[in-house]
């Protein structure tokens, strides 16, 4: 049997094995686990009962915590954030070698919505930006919303954000694996050795859309080319594997296959500008690519409601908002979806509350939502604002001994408030985008 297989199959029968398993026994421990923040509760688990008798584990135990968070990516350091700030022993677990998941290894890509409308978000989103601004032009340009940033200056301001904080922070655990996958996938790639008084922005997309018949890899759909923070290299985003169908980045061997492609494809829109007309372009050269494909939409949890398409189109508020979204309805260049303006909406705490688990919170792209509804929040700075309200909420379930689903939101929406969060949104219509 191949590796690829046998991952699947223990993934189908660890998931089969997991449905057995009723919600008041899913962290018999009182711990949270997630692509966001989990809540530990005590000797006792989060229900008052005993803890369940399980067998000695092989390993020792590594820290013990108030609230885990599994993921270090912009959701993940919201949480990790947000929970440390209200007091709770915090620890993140990342498998990477640093933290920022796309926004670190993406080669420059935009971090949106962190400041709309030219606004302070939040004290988590400020702490960052004055981490970066600390570093200087090189480290980070503001846009009208967003952060252009040089992605080795962001991963060390995460680690000054992360220890200002006090968290417990370490690489090395293994993520979950997931199964499914509606928007494509995408290898950010960087060039450089650019001569910007004779090479422009319209030359690079020309020459490299004018080889996709040479090029098949090459993507028919969106190409998006921006200066890398004050420097003289250029960050390139895509489509990706738009043009491949629907691939499963939580499948190993799909997962496999688009790594594999997404490499070759990164080659060829190098080899295009090589070959170009264009004496400027042909000295371009390709500085590198991101460690991993980009992945936009995997596995979203069933909360206690599900955030849909409608929801974003009409700038929906809710009495019990935790964080709100902002920008465009994006499906990420899917062939047959259209890129669409839409309106700032509200995050309902029911929304990062599973429908059916206890002990569990949901941030970044993995909150309850249509695919569509997803779409509509993906951005950076959407991310880390529910990742910030799920590490408060995790933090304070944890310190009242209390599951989640059973927290007063109310005291959370205040948490919040302190922390700078601001449910007042005058311009939902974003007039300024």
């Amino acid at each position: 049997m191949s590796l690829a297989r046998a991952h699947k199959r223990y993934d189908e029968g660890a998931m089969n094995q997991q449905r057995d398993i009723s919600r008041r026994r899913f962290l018999p421990a009182g711990v949270v686990a997630a692509g966001a923040a989990a809540s530990a509760g005590g000797s006792a688990n989060l229900f008052g009962q005993a803890p369940a008798v399980r067998r000695a584990s092989q390993y020792p135990v590594f820290a013990a915590v108030d609230v885990l968070v599994a993921g270090g990516g912009p959701a993940g350091i919201g949480a990790a954030l947000g929970a440390a700030r209200a007091g709770a022993r915090t620890l993140l677990v990342e498998n990477h070698s640093f933290f920022g998941g796309v926004a670190a290894w993406a080669f420059g890509m935009p971090i949106n919505q962190v400041r709309p409308g030219g606004k302070p978000r939040s004290a988590i989103h400020e702490l960052l930006i004055r981490k970066l601004a600390a570093y200087g032009d090189q480290a980070v340009e503001m846009g009208k919303h967003e952060l252009w940033c040089n992605v080795e200056y962001l991963k060390i301001a995460i680690l000054d954000a992360l220890d200002e904080a006090d968290v417990a922070y370490y690489a090395g655990a293994e993520t979950m694996i997931e199964r499914e996958s509606l928007m494509p996938m995408t290898l950010s790639l960087a060039l450089t050795n650019i001569d910007k008084t004779k090479v422009r922005v319209a030359d690079v997309v020309s020459s490299i859309r004018g080889a996709r018949k040479k090029y098949p890899l090459i993507p028919s759909g969106f190409l998006e080319i921006r200066p890398i923070a004050h420097s003289g290299s250029w960050y390139i985003n895509h489509s990706g594997t738009a043009d491949m169908g629907r691939v499963d980045a939580t499948d190993p061997e799909q997962r496999t296959r688009a790594e594999c492609a997404s490499r070759r494809q990164a080659l060829q829109v190098v080899q295009a500008l090589r070959e170009s007309d264009n004496p400027g372009v042909r000295e371009i050269d390709w500085i590198g690519s991101g460690p991993q494909v980009s992945v936009r939409e995997t596995r979203r949890v069933k909360g206690l409601y599900v955030i849909t398409e409608d929801d974003a189109q009409k700038g929906r508020p809710f009495e019990d908002a935790i964080a709100w979204r902002s920008g465009f309805l994006d499906p990420g260049g899917q062939i047959g979806a259209e890129f669409t303006r839409m309106k700032i909406h509200d995050v309902p705490y029911r929304a990062i509350v599973p429908e059916k688990l206890d002990g569990l919170l949901m941030a970044g792209r993995c909150i309850s939502a249509t695919h569509l509804g997803a779409a509509a929040g993906k951005s950076v700075g959407n991310c880390m604002a529910t990742g910030h309200a799920a590490g408060v909420a995790a933090a304070m379930s944890a310190g009242k001994g209390i599951p989640p689903r059973d927290l007063n939101v109310s005291e959370l929406q205040a948490r919040l408030r302190a922390d700078g969060v601001s449910f007042n949104v005058l311009d939902r219509e974003q007039n300024n985008l």
